[in-house]
């Protein structure tokens, strides 16, 4: 799997230990990885809201 496949994954899944191990393998300091991993899915879940909020905003244009 390449890797931004694998990042993709583990982000869906919200598989923070695996973010970790897998920038870790990377070469990462653990420090790092473990921020990384924190961050990586704190944007995530920023971009899946941000997409929610525009979906809403749509629909209710709409129902207009």
């Amino acid at each position: 799997m390449g890797r931004m496949s694998e990042i993709a994954r583990l982000l869906e899944d919200e598989d923070e230990k695996g973010l970790v191990e897998f920038f870790g393998n990377q070469g990462w300091k653990k420090s790092v990885a473990e921020l990384g991993g924190q961050e990586f899915l704190k944007a995530f879940d920023e971009i899946k809201e941000d997409n929610r909020r525009k979906e809403d905003g749509e629909q209710k244009k709409r129902n207009r």
